[in-house]
C-alpha cells in the first residue's frame, strides 16, 4: 500500500483487475505502449494518482478502473476506446479535463459520477448511448457539447445529468434541435438544450 511509483515493463498487455487497487500513495505510473486493456478496479482508490496518459493501443477501460482517484486532474482516453464502462472514472473531484476520442460509443452507468471539477465535456459524434447517472454530481459542468452529432444519442434515463447546474448548456446542432428536445428522456433537459 505504500508503493509510490512503478514502471510496468514493455510487453505487458493487460493491467489486471485490482492490480493497484488501494495503492493510496501511488503518484506516478508509466504505462507502456504494449498495454491494450485496463481491467476493472485496476487503479481503484489510488488516492494520490494525479495524472495518467494511456497509450494509443488501449482499447478498453473496465468498470471502476479509475474510481476514487481523488486528485487525478487529467486523463487522456486513447483513440481505440469504444466505451467508458460503469464507474470507470467516477468519484474524482479533482478531474478538471477529460478528452473523449471519436470512437467512444457508450458511456456507462455512473461513468463520471462525482467529477465535480469538470467544467466542460465535448462528446464526439460517435456517442450512441449515455447510461443512467453517467454525469450525476458533475456540478461544475457549464457545457456539454454535442455540436458535431448527426443523430440524437440514446439517453437511458432522465437521471443521466442529475445535479446539472442552472447555467449549464447542452449544445446541439440546430438541425437536430427539435428532435433533441422531444427525444425520450432528453425532454427532461429541454430548458438546457441550445441550438448552435
Amino acid at each position: 500500500l505504500s508503493l509510490s511509483s512503478i514502471t510496468i515493463p514493455y510487453g505487458v498487455m493487460l493491467i489486471r483487475s485490482a492490480s493497484f487497487q488501494y495503492c493510496s500513495f501511488l503518484m506516478n505510473i508509466a504505462v507502456p505502449n504494449s498495454v491494450t486493456y485496463v481491467e476493472s478496479y485496476a487503479f481503484n482508490n489510488c488516492f494520490a494518482l494525479f495524472g495518467i496518459t494511456l497509450p494509443d493501443g488501449v482499447t478498453g477501460i473496465g468498470n471502476n478502473a479509475f474510481n476514487g482517484c481523488r486528485i487525478l486532474s487529467n486523463i487522456t482516453v486513447p483513440e481505440g476506446v469504444t466505451a467508458i464502462d460503469n464507474y470507470a472514472i467516477s468519484n474524482n473531484p479533482s478531474l478538471s479535463h477529460i478528452t473523449l476520442p471519436i470512437g467512444v460509443k457508450n458511456i456507462g452507468v455512473n461513468a463520471f459520477y462525482g467529477c465535480s471539477s469538470l467544467s466542460s465535456v465535448v462528446l464526439p459524434n460517435s456517442i450512441e448511448t449515455i447510461a443512467s447517472n453517467a454525469f450525476v454530481g458533475c456540478s461544475g459542468v457549464k457545457l456539454y457539447d454535442f455540436t458535431n452529432h448527426i443523430a440524437v444519442p440514446t439517453l437511458a434515463n432522465t437521471n443521466a445529468f442529475s445535479s446539472i447546474p442552472d447555467d449549464c448548456e447542452i449544445r446541439v446542432p440546430a438541425a437536430l434541435y427539435d428532435e433533441w428536445i422531444a427525444a425520450e428522456n432528453w425532454s427532461e433537459y429541454a430548458s438546457y438544450i441550445v441550438a448552435v
